[in-house]
């Protein structure tokens, strides 16, 4: 509160639940007429000998860290809205046909938009626009109402019980009642409503009378067996289709299978030929081998005398020239079947592979 002599009366709340609390007459109901009045309330709080020549409320609150101050004097039908320097004179009460009132406004800051919303106030389904009052009425909670037995939505007069529960149903979905339709009597409606009802069942058991009067019927019955076989007709050829399938597939695999046998067949001629051909080559080696020690022997004759007349032989005799040229064609023919059977080992385990 402010005051042109005194000191201003600060109240500071937190965000989330606040509560004021304390003895008999100590302002707690002065404190809330404050806040209801400097939201839009039309009575003004009551005198009370500690708010003597105070005469103007302020309310300072953020929305998305941007700081709003309202201002109203006590008395005054009008308030002021502060806002990044701007000052704002309107009407506190609530007009759905302007913008420029502080319900209006307010709604506008929390809600995003400046459209109106719609809310069932009764229920022939009459509507009215959302005031800001409404939500007031949902955020703050007077000592009446906390010790009542009951919940606010209770303590409240019958008539606004609707539009309270509507609030609340807005401000949970955000969903209004713009599009529900209005009832003119609501009496009226049930009776309506209770004759389409008796109107539809009397329909259904006309149409089960006619459900079972067709099933009875020996037609019926006959074109459910035919149908009934037809589709086993139907299934059965899809069977056999899948029979035929199935057949291709292990003729197509079957051709595989033989020749892949072939190849074995092959592959098992093949190694055994291998098999002999390498054996040639191994004798021929060994055969090579002997020779080699014969040439090795010739070569040591002329520093030997003969066995029988122990008499040096004669270097005549032997060929040098000739003993070299063989010496040196059996040391190459043995590198080429050493390499050829060594070849033939490289094929056989390929093969085996």
């Amino acid at each position: 509160m402010q005051s042109t002599g005194k000191k201003d009366a600060v109240l500071t709340f937190e965000r989330g639940l606040n509560v004021i609390t304390g003895d008999s007459d100590t302002g707690k109901t002065f404190a809330f007429q404050c806040i209801n009045y400097i939201l839009g309330g039309e009575n003004p709080p009551k005198n009370i000998t500690e708010a003597k020549d105070y005469n103007a409320i302020a309310l300072e609150f953020t929305i998305n860290d941007e700081l709003y101050r309202i201002e109203r004097t006590i008395g005054s039908s009008k308030v002021c809205i502060v806002h990044n320097g701007e000052r704002l004179i309107m009407p506190y009460k609530h007009d759905p046909s302007n913008t420029k009132n502080l319900s209006r406004y307010l709604l506008q800051l929390l809600q995003g938009h400046s459209e109106n919303a719609y809310l069932k106030k009764n229920k022939q389904n009459q509507k009215r626009t959302l005031s800001f009052r409404d939500i007031v009425h949902l955020i703050t909670v007077d000592e009446t109402d906390i010790i009542a037995e009951g919940s606010s939505f209770q303590s409240i007069q019958y008539t606004e019980k609707t539009a309270r529960k509507s609030v609340l149903k807005y401000i949970i979905t955000g969903s209004d009642d713009q599009n529900i339709e209005e009832i003119d009597n609501v009496e009226n409606e049930n009776i309506r409503r209770a004759g389409v009802v008796q109107f539809l069942v009397k329909k259904k058991d006309i149409l089960k009378r006619k459900i079972a009067a067709i099933e009875e019927d020996s037609n019926y019955q006959l074109y459910t067996k035919a149908e009934t076989t037809q589709l086993m007709v139907e299934e059965i050829s899809q069977l056999r289709n899948n029979i035929s399938l199935l057949s291709a597939q292990i003729t197509q695999n079957q051709t595989k299978v033989d020749e892949l046998k072939k190849l074995c067949f092959e592959d098992d001629a093949k190694i055994t030929e291998f098999e002999i051909l390498k054996q040639h080559y191994a004798e021929e080696l060994k055969r090579n081998g002997m020779v080699s020690t014969y040439t090795d022997f010739l070569e040591q004759l002329p520093h030997l005398d003969c066995p029988v007349c122990h008499q040096p032989i004669a270097t005549g005799v032997i060929d040098s020239d000739s003993s070299e040229a063989l010496f040196e064609y059996f040391k190459v023919h043995a590198v080429q079947l050493k390499s050829k059977i060594q070849d033939l080992t490289y094929s056989i385990n390929d093969i085996k592979e």
